[in-house]
């Protein structure tokens, strides 16, 4: 993610002219990254005063939430935040707590001055001038290069520069072994890319087309960097390929470091799209046998080979349409529960 050059409680910020006004943004968090995991175990409560795991979660909303509200204002063209405002609040029901911070502030677009002749800045250091030039050299040698190990990874990220897609390639190039032990510092690259990058890879038929190895190497790397974009999972499932959403349906096991209001309607619409997508399959026809006997087969939405009834899975292409729809129907139940809940949440912040 984009850092910002600064975020204040003050609306005057010493040493910077605001060139533009961006608008207010706002986030609320509801609670850190396991809510919906442990929604149906229980939340524990804390008694007896700010323990050292009750402050700990306070701090990760605090940065969850920050790291939000910078992407919203980097989104909007801006480079600092301004009047900056953290309120936490306590809701209890059903026996249970539960915390949220809302954050709010105003997004500006800075220009650094320079103190001593208080005009707008034109010096560039030398370091960040290097930097500069040596970040273009990296970006247009290996748009168009295949990268071939780490070393060039990590040079990109110390770099910062964006190229989401080769390095996804290149992490699938790997053996499995070479994979494991490099597989800390792919994730620390695309914990930096921005979620943006990752989300347009997964919408390109590279990514729909690779191998299920390949796709579940991916899949691996998502659930690290906490990637679930729930408006690009509704894209996916716009596909007509069948096995474009079943992929798709097991994007949905990526964690999601957070949820929020927005994505109560977006939950809503995917457990809509699986019902209506899956509950279709599979298709049946009537076939004829040696004597003339007609005999109904089940048509694989995959391959689109038939089948007999008595058997579950597809003979070509081994797809188990019972299995997958009978995740599919638990998976979109799942979604309307954490809409429901998320809904009840937020309503009373």
């Amino acid at each position: 993610m984009k850092q910002l050059d600064l975020i204040t409680t003050t609306s005057n910020i010493e040493g910077w002219k605001i060139e533009r006004y961006c608008g207010i943004v706002t986030h609320q968090l509801v609670i850190g990254a396991n809510l919906f995991k442990d929604m149906f175990s229980g939340i524990r409560d804390v008694v007896g005063g700010f323990a050292q795991g009750y402050q700990k979660e306070l701090k990760k909303m605090e940065e969850v939430g920050l790291k939000s509200l910078s992407e919203k204002a980097f989104i909007k063209g801006a480079n600092i935040i301004i009047g900056l405002r953290i309120d936490f609040d306590e809701i209890s029901g059903g026996g249970k707590s539960m915390f949220m911070v809302s954050l709010y502030g105003t997004a500006i677009k800075g220009i650094p001055i320079d103190e001593t002749k208080n005009v707008i800045s034109n010096k560039i250091y030398s370091d960040t001038l290097e930097f500069l030039v040596k970040q273009e050299e990296f970006k247009e040698y290996y748009l168009n290069s295949r990268i071939k190990s780490i070393k060039t990874v990590n040079s990109l990220l110390k770099y910062e520069v964006d190229l989401t897609s080769q390095v996804f390639l290149y992490a699938c190039s790997l053996e499995n072994v070479d994979f494991s032990n490099i597989f800390e510092q792919i994730v620390n690259y695309f914990s930096f890319v921005p979620s943006k990058s990752i989300s347009d890879f997964i919408t390109s038929d590279t990514f729909l087309n690779f191998n299920t190895s390949n796709f579940k190497r991916i899949i691996r790397i998502l659930n690290e960097i906490y990637w679930l974009d729930l408006s690009v999972i509704v894209l996916l499932f716009e596909s007509s390929s069948f096995n474009s959403q079943v992929r798709t349906l097991t994007l949905l096991d990526c964690n999601k470091e957070y949820y929020d209001s927005d994505d109560i309607p977006l939950l809503k619409s995917i457990a809509s799209k699986i019902e209506n997508e899956f509950e279709q399959y599979p298709l049946y026809v009537d076939k004829k046998g040696v004597f003339g006997k007609e005999k109904k087969e089940w048509i694989c939405p995959n391959c689109l080979h038939q089948q007999s009834l008595e058997n579950a899975t597809c003979g070509s292409c081994r797809y188990d349409i019972d299995e997958i729809k009978l995740k599919a129907k638990k998976k979109s139940v799942q979604l309307r529960r954490m809409a429901k809940k998320l809904e009840e949440l937020t309503t009373k912040i």
